[in-house]
């Protein structure tokens, strides 16, 4: 059964022969196999913060292909061009070879179809990328948030964090989020946290409405107010400059009262990640003891994580959708 199993493999190249090597006391050499990814190719692409990337990938994560373009105040149909016109560009790439699908990860709200997207920073009012990207053969297409596409890759490298119901909040310019049970995402909108309400009447958010957690919590409202860059924030933060460590004591008391009224109604871990996890983590004990004073279940808030990943990651996890879908039917 192992032998025909592994012989299979071989045939459809997802296994490869590395060598021979003693296996048992009578001297017989057993042949030593491991997995191999590279036959396989899937086209991703990632559009936020004013910026396309696509990249030519394959079941390991090898990059084979990489392209990144500017918007530039590109309207919404040339948006939708640009990113529609760069996957035909990767496919018709001469590493484009058996490839499985194209995953594309947006900052951006995508509805449950799966197809539709809206977006105001885009001009995407239930854009239908699925219907624009036209592939050869119908290659299956995935549409996904970052939140979403970041999630699912972190899952895969913290198994730990995909028993349950989990809460990843993508820290970056906003504050994107994504459920998950047991490793799957669920509703498009649900967990949507960055827009739940921490200071009814409060300041403007980007979404129109005021008083979201996003309006208080992004990292642009921390750059906006202080005038620096993050590194230079945290900076004065470490050396004592006091209005600034105001400003980030309120960042913090906003950001537990959002975790906190999370946490009541859905009783889940919440994963931090994001650039900002990075610059956050001296402070961890602090949105800590917060969520404790806040909570009256739990005193420690030990379930609160953060977490890193690599710069690219949303084109990564949208990558990782259809590596799990192609492995699953093998």
């Amino acid at each position: 059964s192992v032998s025909n199993i592994a012989g299979y493999l071989l045939q459809t190249g997802l296994i490869m022969e590395t060598g021979r090597e003693n296996v048992d006391r009578t001297g017989r050499k057993g042949i030593l196999l491991r997995f191999d990814g590279s036959r396989y190719r899937i086209v991703t692409a990632s559009l936020a913060d004013g910026v396309l990337h696509l990249f030519l990938t394959d079941l390991q994560g090898a990059v084979y292909a990489h392209l990144e373009h500017r918007l530039l105040g590109a309207d919404a149909e040339a948006t939708a061009r640009l990113l529609c016109g760069g996957v035909a560009q990767m496919l018709a790439s001469p590493q484009a070879e058996n490839v499985l699908a194209v995953g594309v990860s947006v900052s951006a709200l995508v509805l449950q179809d799966g197809r539709r997207v809206t977006s105001a920073r885009l001009g995407w009012n239930r854009m239908d990328l699925r219907a624009r990207l036209e592939t050869p053969g119908d290659l299956p297409v995935y549409v996904t948030n970052s939140s979403f596409a970041k999630a699912g890759w972190l899952c895969r490298l913290h198994p730990e964090w995909s028993r349950g119901l989990t809460l990843f909040v993508d820290m970056t310019h906003g504050i994107g989020s994504a459920l998950l049970r047991d490793g799957e995402r669920m509703d498009a909108c649900v967990g949507e946290i960055g827009h739940s309400v921490v200071a009814p009447d409060g300041e403007v958010c980007s979404c129109g409405r005021r008083g979201c957690l996003e309006a208080y919590c992004s990292a642009t409202r921390l750059t906006e107010v202080s005038g620096v860059t993050l590194r230079e924030f945290f900076l004065g933060v470490e050396c004592g400059n006091s209005a600034y460590r105001t400003l980030l004591d309120d960042y913090l008391r906003h950001l537990a009262i959002g975790i906190h009224n999370i946490r009541l109604a859905l009783d889940c871990d919440v994963v931090l990640g994001g650039f900002m996890a990075k610059f956050l983590e001296p402070y961890l004990p602090q949105l800590r003891d917060q969520l404790a004073q806040l909570d009256p279940f739990d005193a420690a808030g030990a379930y609160l994580h953060l977490s890193r990943y690599p710069k690219h990651a949303a084109l990564i996890g949208a990558a990782l959708y259809f590596v799990k879908q192609f492995l699953d039917q093998v």
